[in-house]
């Protein structure tokens, strides 16, 4: 009976659809990239076959999907960001936790959203190690046009640019490799989706015909890729596993990704966690963000809530039912907030535990 209704109420909003343009505008994106807000980034790793929808009229359903691995991005000042003199021109920076050599990092990458476009230039992270520096730099020459204003159903345009990875010691390159990339856009399908959230909105299906030519070995590569772009920060993407697949139906894929906003990102591990418990937040002192991790014995009400030295609530992080799990989530403290010493405490089941946090503005 569910699904009964499920696809009814799909076919009566789908219909609504036909009438009415579904657009991707520049203010819409500003408002998903907006400061302070969090991007979370999903990855289904075991499926491997997915119905596409087709050209034209769609419904899509993604509620099945599963988050192995799940990573939140935070969009910061681009004034503050520490390589903004290496991206000039960004108007938006996305802040990514990661890992080098083991060393907690930062992986930060460079947007520029013009009232024509959404330009990438590029990405850097380093760490400092004793004795050295390390890090790792992508950059797109020209600035990749991933969507340009407005798009709607049958936008089209193509794309060409170098795309080159580099690594670094104590400031000098280490090694590097240069791609050229030609993109051929254009959107073909919109609709209605629903998504793993189990929430109906409306979408626009981009198809991606990308060649990749690496002069250095002489190696080609082609790829076929779709992003369905729903216009309440739910995005999805897939590559197609053989180029010659067709655009419509259940096909094979890999890669199959996809984002939400604002919601606190979580780990799954091969072992659930033992201990309730909330982690000292690295790096401490911080500025401008920094990174909160915890982890939960059972499902429960979850609270994660900053406090000022007297006591008062600053900002509530996270408040959700959430299942057993390690979780971790970034505070990037709002521009009105002075630098100090801040409290964050975890609660859940009756059990509560707090950590000290050293801002520097």
């Amino acid at each position: 009976m569910k699904k009964i209704y499920f696809y009814s109420v799909l076919f009566i909003l789908l219909n609504s659809t036909i009438f009415g343009q579904i657009t991707l505008t520049k203010s819409y994106v500003q408002s998903i990239y907006n400061i302070g807000n969090s991007i979370i980034s999903h990855e289904d790793t075991l499926i491997t076959n997915l119905n596409i929808g087709e050209p034209g009229n769609n419904t899509w359903d993604f509620f099945n999907l599963q988050s192995h691995i799940t990573v939140i991005s935070t969009s910061v000042n681009p004034a503050t960001s520490p390589y903004i003199s290496e991206f000039p021109g960004s108007n938006y920076v996305l802040e990514t936790p990661e890992e080098m050599m083991g060393v907690p990092a930062s992986f930060y990458s460079y947007i520029n959203v013009t009232d024509d476009a959404f330009n990438v230039y590029g990405a850097k992270m380093q760490v400092t190690l004793p004795n050295m520096t390390i890090g790792q730099k992508l950059v797109n020459n020209p600035a990749e046009k991933s969507f340009i204003f407005p798009m709607t159903y049958l936008t089209e345009w193509t794309d060409v640019f170098q795309f080159t990875a580099s690594s670094f010691l104590n400031g000098a390159p280490m090694n590097s490799y240069t791609e050229n990339h030609r993109k051929h856009y254009k959107c073909d399908g919109y609709g209605m989706l629903r998504t793993p959230d189990n929430e109906i909105v409306q979408a626009l299906r981009l198809r991606e015909d990308e060649t990749r030519y690496e002069a250095a070995t002489g190696s080609y590569e082609r790829e076929i890729s779709y992003e369905i772009i729903a216009l309440n920060g739910f995005s999805i993407s897939f590559t197609a596993v053989d180029t010659l697949a067709p655009d419509n139906g259940f096909i094979d894929v890999r890669d199959v990704l996809w984002t939400t906003a604002g919601t606190v990102e979580v780990k799954p591990e091969l072992l659930q966690p033992s201990n309730f418990n909330l982690e000292q937040n690295y790096p401490n002192p911080f500025n401008p963000s920094t990174t909160i991790k915890f982890s939960i014995t059972e499902q429960s009400q979850v609270s994660l809530v900053i406090y000022d030295v007297l006591g008062n609530e600053v900002e509530t992080i996270v408040n959700d039912n959430l299942p057993t799990g390690s979780y971790s989530t970034m505070w990037l403290p709002a521009g009105n907030i002075s630098g100090g010493v801040y409290f964050c405490r975890l609660s859940a089941n009756n059990l509560t535990k707090t950590i000290k946090m050293i801002y520097i503005k």
